[in-house]
Formats: structure tokens, sequence, C-alpha cells
């Protein structure tokens, strides 16, 4: 779901079906994005999916409800650039985005990770419904995250050096 933040304008993007795990599926309007959804099969491992917009300037804001509960081993939203990884296989199911120095990610249950470390940033969100606005701020250079629209307090800074496009990313496990 994208929505204006502080007056700003919206941007037009949605989840790029070419940019995606084979385990995301997106909803027509590429608005929804949907993991494993075969009751016959498990998991393989963890699927990301990346928004079709990057960002190399100036302040972007957009938001992930949670229409169920998050649950599973890792569920995640964040930004990284084109390179970061949107697949394992092999039941690899890792913490994806902010595994390497490719991205930086929320974990639903409390952790921001980049560059493979993590850190307690806030409380876990297992509840049906959780808003997770995302905030990042290319000028300042920061990735601020909100819950339920309550400002989280900076996640991360300097991101204005990474000299690449930043891309939305979502994950699940």
């Amino acid at each position: 779901m994208l929505r204006s933040f502080r007056g700003h304008t919206w941007e037009s993007w949605e989840w790029d079906p070419d940019s995606k795990s084979p385990d995301a599926y997106l909803s027509l309007c590429r608005q929804a994005v949907y993991f494993h959804v075969s009751p016959l099969l498990d998991s393989q491992g963890t699927a990301g999916v990346r928004g079709t917009k990057g960002f190399t300037h100036g302040e972007h804001y957009w938001e992930v409800e949670f229409l169920e509960p998050p649950y599973g081993s890792s569920v995640m939203v964040g930004v990284g650039t084109q390179n970061a990884l949107l697949h394992t296989g092999d039941q690899k199911f890792v913490n994806l985005i902010g595994i390497d120095s490719e991205s930086w990610g929320l974990s639903y249950k409390g952790f921001i990770w980049h560059n493979g470390r993590s850190r307690k940033y806030t409380e876990p969100f297992y509840e049906r419904n959780t808003v997770i606005g995302v905030l990042l701020d290319l000028s300042a250079g920061t990735l601020t995250f909100f819950r339920n629209g309550v400002n989280l307090g900076e996640a991360f800074t300097g991101l204005e050096q990474v000299g690449k496009a930043l891309y939305p990313l979502y994950h699940f496990v």
C-alpha cells in the first residue's frame, strides 16, 4: 500500500514482477505480495521482492500492511540496491534483507539488519493489520521505520554514501 507522507507527492511504483523470488506472487495491481501460497508445498527458502523504482535522492515514504499476523522464521521490510538478494533455496531460512552490504532491513522480531549484523531496535510486531512505514531520506542519509504511525527512530545512517539507487524490499520465510 502506498501513501503520501508529510505532504510528499505520491510516487508511482509497485512490486516488480521481474525482481522477485519464484515463491513470491503479486496481486494483479502489484501492490500486494503473497509468499509460499501452495498448501501442498513447504517453503524451500527465503522469498523476497523488490520495488520497481530505485531512489537516489530526496525523501521517500511507503507502508507495508500485514493483513495476517507475521509468522515464520523471518519477515522483513527495508531497502536494498539492485544487487540485494531476493531468494534463497536449499532450505535456507535467513534474514535476507541485511544479510550483506547491499541491503538494510527491519525484522518483525524487532531487530534491524545490515551487513550480516543485527541489533535490537523495537519490540516485535505479531499483530494482524500492523502497518510498517519506511522513510528513506537520502538527503540526510537515514532510514527510519514507523509502526502504526509511530516513529521508531532512525535505524540506519550514512545511506547517502551508498552511491547506488535504493529500492523498497520485502521478504518472508
